[in-house]
């Protein structure tokens, strides 16, 4: 194990004292699959959806983890238990949260933003009695969880600077505009759900009529700052997959221009989102355990 993590610290650019302190952090979470506690559901607002369910640590003062499943941006409940048990199992406490998503009445902004935030807010108080230390915070999400994660993580830290330590995107899109032209080139019924899920976060009828404003107002990448930034973000996206890697392309060189620390891994294939964690999840335990 330590070896294994040594290497992926190399891999992250990881080197010296720093990837030493992976290799010990991930060797110290023990094995990946090991018995862990029982998940508890609870509820984090008064609609249905606001729930969260909650996978505690064996171990107090574990790195908390707020996880956002994707599901293009409508809610969707415990759809991501695999991963989560997963991550659970690797030594964090993991808060598996869904949110009111879009509908055919209601777009998802300004909604879903604030759903992960209060989510967020829940598990930073309620931390220490599932054993975790919310001053080591990560949001994770996969595909529309990656942008609601990004989105999240700015306007908490633009509140409270550093109350969201890492970021961690699965097949994040971060700009509505680059997705929105992206999928009305496309054929076929993957580019039509690709597009319409867009167009229903924003509450557009068409590519044509949705305001850039609106497309940029909701877009992570235009809004990160040296202030609100985390102070570690980890961008993963598959090469041959839904979401274009220009999407993880433009954050990254928006995170950068923000003066703020970013790795992003390019990986072969064609998974998207939690799809892939099994296969990277070495990297991403990795990530967490030393940020």
């Amino acid at each position: 194990m330590l070896t294994v993590a040594c290497a992926l610290a190399a891999a992250l650019g990881i080197v010296g004292e720093v990837g030493d302190q992976v290799g010990a952090a991930v060797a110290a979470a023990g094995p990946l699959h090991r018995a862990a506690p029982m998940p508890v559901t609870v509820s984090y607002g008064s609609d249905p959806n606001q729930m969260i369910t909650i996978y505690p640590s064996q171990t107090p003062g574990s790195r908390l983890v707020v996880m956002v499943p994707g599901n293009g941006f409508r809610s969707i409940s415990n759809k991501e238990a695999m991963s989560a048990r997963a991550l659970q199992s690797a030594g964090f406490t993991v808060f598996d949260a869904n949110y009111r998503g879009a509908t055919s009445m209601t777009p998802a902004f300004p909604n879903a933003l604030n759903d992960i935030v209060s989510a967020t807010e829940y598990a930073i108080a309620h931390a220490t009695a599932y054993d975790s230390d919310p001053r080591h915070l990560t949001l994770l999400g996969g595909s529309a969880g990656g942008h609601l994660v990004a989105v999240a993580a700015e306007a908490m830290n633009s509140v409270s600077p550093g109350t969201v330590s890492n970021a961690v995107t699965l097949s994040g899109p971060f700009d509505f505009a680059l997705g929105i032209a992206y999928w009305s080139k496309k054929k076929g019924p993957v580019a039509a759900m690709h597009l319409n899920n867009q167009l229903d976060a924003l509450g557009c009828l068409s590519a044509a009529t949705c305001p850039v404003a609106l497309e940029n107002m909701w877009s992570p990448d235009q809004h990160i700052t040296s202030t609100n930034c985390p102070a570690h973000w980890l961008l993963l996206n598959s090469k041959r997959e839904e979401t274009p890697v220009a999407q993880a392309d433009g954050m990254t060189g928006a995170i950068r221009a923000a003066n703020c620390q970013v790795v992003e891994l390019i990986i072969p294939g064609s998974k998207h989102g939690f799809h892939y964690l099994a296969d990277e999840q070495a990297v991403v335990t990795s990530f967490i355990a030393i940020n």
